[in-house]
């Protein structure tokens, strides 16, 4: 169990960035021969035996199956009385799809999980062309926003994410 005081809750984020930094070790540079200036620079890479920028290759291979287009969400109800509802949440939610620009960051989140792993934070934001009176008072549309790998951190304890006592960023 985490206990939280002010002195535990710095060790246990330091150890969590202890942990992040050594899986994060070799992404700067994974990072820099894929599209930066590292790419043909790099006196440790075999260059006449190895496949040519590899990462880029294996991105442009992965990216277009995970994050190619917008994506269409298709929702369902066990009972056949939500039927309506169901149909209703699909088409609000690929309609959210739409409107919030969510292909760029799901292609950011894709590449970064090639590398490393990608984390997405949903928050609800005001809708800018909208006044809170035109809606009703809601005015709040969810947003995605990409976290960079070296900006998060995750409990080091745990074993999957689900298990974490913390994650944060």
């Amino acid at each position: 169990m985490l206990r939280i005081s002010d002195e535990n809750l710095r060790s246990e984020i330091s150890s969590a960035r202890e942990w992040r930094d050594k899986h994060l070790r070799h992404w700067r540079g994974m990072k820099e021969r894929f599209a930066g200036l590292g790419y043909r620079s790099d006196t440790s890479y075999d260059y006449d035996h190895d496949i040519e920028n590899i990462i880029g290759q294996y991105v442009s291979l992965v990216l277009p199956r995970v994050a190619y287009d917008v994506p269409r969400v298709h929702v369902t109800a066990d009972d056949p009385e939500n039927n309506k509802r169901a149909q209703a949440l699909e088409l609000g939610m690929n309609q959210w799809c739409k409107r919030s620009a969510i292909r760029p960051v799901l292609q950011q989140l894709a590449t970064d999980m090639c590398m490393t792993w990608g984390v997405g934070l949903v928050t609800p934001e005001p809708v800018k062309h909208l006044r809170r009176i035109d809606m009703g008072g809601a005015g709040l549309m969810p947003r995605i926003y990409r976290i960079a790998p070296e900006r998060f951190f995750i409990d080091p304890a745990a074993e999957t994410a689900r298990e974490a006592r913390y994650l944060g960023h």
